[in-house]
C-alpha cells in the first residue's frame, strides 16, 4: 500500500510532537527505566455501558 507524501508529512509533525513531549518529561526527572514503561491509552473508554446508558 503506497502512502501519499500528506501521510508521510503527518507522520512526522505527530513524531516531532512526540519527541517533544519526551523531551521535557525527561528534563522534568519523570523518566522510568523500560521495564517500568506501560502503553498509556488516551480513549480507554470509548463506549458507555447498558447501565451507563439506562438501558438496563
Amino acid at each position: 500500500m503506497r502512502r501519499h507524501s500528506r501521510t508521510k508529512e503527518c507522520e512526522g509533525a505527530r513524531t516531532v510532537h512526540v519527541v517533544e513531549l519526551a523531551a521535557r518529561e525527561f528534563k522534568a526527572g519523570r523518566a522510568l527505566p523500560p521495564e517500568r514503561a506501560l502503553p498509556v491509552y488516551l480513549r480507554d473508554k470509548v463506549a458507555l455501558t447498558l447501565v451507563e446508558q439506562g438501558k438496563a
